[in-house]
């Protein structure tokens, strides 16, 4: 038995190593290229820009001229991938591509008949020790137009080595503060000593130049207030700032100075306040004014030795305002290329990368490189570039070149992007913020975004400004919005209780406290997007409007023959009064989805005490009715209720629907329950009734005393009845007036005064009148 079972199982282990020896191993495979547009928020404000990324995922190089295409409000927005990229500041690496240099000369005039971009190029012997580099640039007008925001990239690699900002003009009356600054003081601060930058973390233009705008009070003769702007390398001041050059002495009484920087600058910096000078004692230099109504990411406080780090403020925000410089960037003459180098020496650190002077490796693969310029214009216009010296040293020989030329614009496919090689797959973030895209617009619109056979979209609401939420205030909002929906005595409630929408509000309010407790500790974006989540469908306004009052008067054709005797039942309806209100009521979800039902509102009050039936028949089926009382049975059009009232109570019956209905055909019958009248001697044994004449049994009740009893009864009765005929006989003309003005034919008025008690001869007297 041992053997059969080691044999069991040596034969399975070698059919699964038989199997997987036929199983080819492929490792693991690259994913397919996708895109995805992923929006900062569901809603913007009018006229605001709309902010979010567009997420490429590519595996293999690519075209640079490949198209993005933006769809936004019939509205198409085309740009190359080259674009966007160098829109963002993202380093592009191409595949190898040679240009080809023709029409050597001293001058170049390149023409622009529109925005665009143009190359030249200038050759320098690889792996050459680059040691300087000149030209002269001027522009001049094509078509009336001169060249604007001017870029020049060395080398052609994406880095933009030299922008034209312009001829300064005035500063922005647009100011730049912390997002958390309300202008409002909570509290006071000091300055005691030259230690400490007071900052704002803000986010700048492209600008040279910057006023600086800070509140503050004089309290010692030993202070020198400054302003300067530091940079952050990292992006977080908290790892370290550097700078400190850019610096302008604020006035003792005043409150700004001015800043102009040796090149622009763009994003975030540090602008802070500080005194330049010791305080000789213990005494406060300046007193400032702190904004702590809420928390902050923009507040800082910096050592202000080179190099140190920053502590956040968390809840303190300075007085200090930026605003950023305004520019004609319009190259109409001559301009100083030194100026507006992106840093300093940009140019020639441009080619030392290019040709692979030390430390670079190089870029250029050739023996005798053809060093690209790319050269952009945002408008038509000629640019000349004359007096090009480039002096390098090569072979231990230091040469010149001062010839340009003519290239072709590359087509060689993008290899890498931030030294991401595609061909290993790269996740690639495009913000569209500075495509400057917005609407004016209130509604709801989509935005499409296509690439090669790639499409994305995405979609948002143009709101007004006060309805942009933040999680804060969307959370009050909704929270105070909902909770009026719960009072019980509103058309509001009992709307959305008939929708069976009372419990997923009341668990929507739960839901908000619960994300409530999130704020701080979840990202604002995605916090928001979750309290949108919770609320999307939720009731967000509801209106009612139309409204339409009546009381309805019941006619006897009205009486379906299946409730009974219609004359009686008609009869019955003198006991109520009935009012109908019906009003249209309209209601917006947050997600704007919206639907519109009628209320309908009986009062049916007692005229006396009643105890009955009352019959709901509706224009069409029940079950396409919402109602807050639940009817006793239902069927079809017929709902029946049970009521007891006093008189002048009033029993309220709600109903809601979708559909179209008249007042006039929703009618309500009211049929009293019956009630037997006994008394002694009428046969009948009535419970608690006292009565020898009814409750004896057979045997102990004489056919004499029957006999007796029943001319007895006959003659009461019989007097009884002559007795009511006289008395009513005036009566009887109001009755058979009311009986005609409601509709009923003669055989049924006949009939009711019959049961009244009225004799053939006299009814048939009465109705000739009539």
């Amino acid at each position: 038995m041992e053997e059969k079972k080691l044999f069991l199982v040596a034969f399975l282990v070698l059919g699964v190593i038989i199997l997987s020896a036929k199983i080819p191993i492929t490792g693991f495979t690259t994913a397919e290229p996708s895109m995805t547009l992923d929006l900062d928020s569901t809603n913007f404000a009018q006229d605001s820009i709309i902010k979010g990324n567009i997420n490429l995922y590519l595996n293999e190089y690519t075209s640079p001229t490949n198209q993005i295409q933006i769809t936004l409000n019939s509205n198409t927005y085309t740009h190359t991938l080259q674009e966007l990229l160098a829109l963002n500041n993202y380093t592009i690496e191409y595949e190898e591509t040679t240009f080809t240099p023709e029409n050597e000369a001293l001058q170049k005039n390149v023409q622009f008949n529109e925005a665009g971009s143009k190359y030249l190029g200038f050759k320098i012997p690889r792996y050459s020790e680059v040691n300087s580099a000149s030209f002269a640039l001027s522009g001049s007008a094509n078509n009336g137009q001169y060249p604007s925001a001017v870029k020049l990239d060395f080398g052609s690699e994406g880095t933009r080595d030299w922008y034209y900002l312009g001829t300064f003009t005035s500063f922005s009356t647009n100011s730049i503060q912390s997002e958390d600054f309300d202008t409002t003081q909570e509290g006071t601060g000091y300055i005691r000593d030259s230690k400490t930058y007071y900052c704002e973390f803000l986010n700048l233009p492209e600008t040279k130049h910057v006023k600086v705008t800070a509140t503050y009070t004089k309290k010692s003769s030993n202070g020198d207030i400054k302003a300067s702007i530091l940079s952050v390398p990292t992006g977080n001041p908290k790892i370290g700032w550097s700078g400190g050059s850019n610096t302008c002495d604020l006035p003792e009484t005043g409150n700004s100075c001015d800043i102009e920087m040796d090149y622009p600058i763009e994003g975030k910096y540090l602008v802070c306040i500080y005194s330049a000078t010791q305080a000789t004692t213990e005494e406060n230099l300046y007193e400032i004014p702190l904004d702590t109504s809420s928390e902050t990411d923009t507040g800082y406080t910096c050592a202000t030795t080179q190099d140190s780090v920053c502590q956040s403020t968390d809840y303190t925000n300075f007085f200090i305002t930026a605003y950023p410089g305004v520019y004609n960037n319009a190259i109409q003459s001559s301009v100083e290329i030194s100026k507006w180098e992106s840093f300093s020496n940009s140019i020639l650190t441009a080619l030392k990368y290019y040709v692979g002077s030390e430390p670079y490796n190089g870029l250029c693969k050739e023996s005798m490189c053809t060093v690209p310029l790319n050269i952009t214009s945002s408008s038509a216009g000629n640019l000349l570039f004359t007096n090009l010296i480039i002096e390098y040293e090569s072979n231990g020989i230091t040469q010149q070149t001062s010839m340009f030329y003519d290239l072709v614009l590359p087509q060689g496919r993008i290899k890498s992007i931030e030294t991401q090689d595609l061909s290993e797959g790269l996740n690639l973030e495009i913000p569209i913020d500075k495509l400057n895209l917005s609407i004016p617009e209130l509604g709801t619109y989509t935005i499409d975004v296509s690439f090669q056979n790639l499409t994305a979209s995405n979609s948002f609401t143009i709101k007004l400004a006060s309805e942009i939420y933040t999680p804060t205030s969307l959370i009050q909002a909704a929270t105070t919005k909902l909770n009026s929906y719960q009072n019980e005595n509103t058309d509001y409630y009992r709307v959305l209780y008939m929708l069976d929408k009372t419990q997923k509000i009341d668990q929507t309010i739960k839901d908000l406290t619960e994300l409530k407790n999130q704020i701080g500790f979840t990202e604002d974006s995605k916090l928001l997007s979750e309290i949108e989540d919770a609320i999307n469908d939720i009731p967000w306004e509801i209106t009612a409007s139309q409204t339409y009052s009546t009381n309805l008067v019941l006619n006897a054709d009205e009486i379906p023959s299946s409730l009974g005797d219609t004359p009686e039942i008609f009869n019955d309806q003198e006991k109520i009064s009935v009012k109908a209100t019906m009003k249209s009521i309209d209601i917006t979800n947050y997600n704007k989805e919206s639907s519109q039902y009628l209320l309908i509102h009986k009062e049916i009050t007692a005229n006396e005490k009643i105890e009955g039936t009352i019959y709901e028949i509706a224009p069409y089926s029940f079950s396409n009715l919402y109602y807050t009382t639940r009817p006793d049975s239902i069927s079809g059009t017929q709902a029946i209720y049970t009521i007891s009232l006093s008189k002048d109570e009033t029993f309220d019956l709600y109903y809601l629907t979708e559909e179209s209905i008249s007042l006039k055909d929703f009618n309500t019958i009211f049929i009293e329950t019956e009630k037997v009248t006994t008394f002694c001697g009428d046969g009948i044994c009535s419970l608690n009734e006292v009565c020898d004449l009814d409750c004896k049994t057979e045997e102990s009740f004489p056919t004499t005393a029957v006999i007796i009893g029943g001319i007895i009864f006959l003659v009461i009765i019989g007097g009884l009845a002559t007795i009511l005929i006289t008395k009513n006989k005036t009566p009887m003309d109001a009755f058979i007036q009311k009986a005609k003005t409601k509709g009923l034919t003669k055989d049924q008025v006949t009939t009711m005064l019959k049961k009244k008690g009225w004799s053939d001869q006299d009814i048939e007297k009465q109705l000739k009148k009539y």
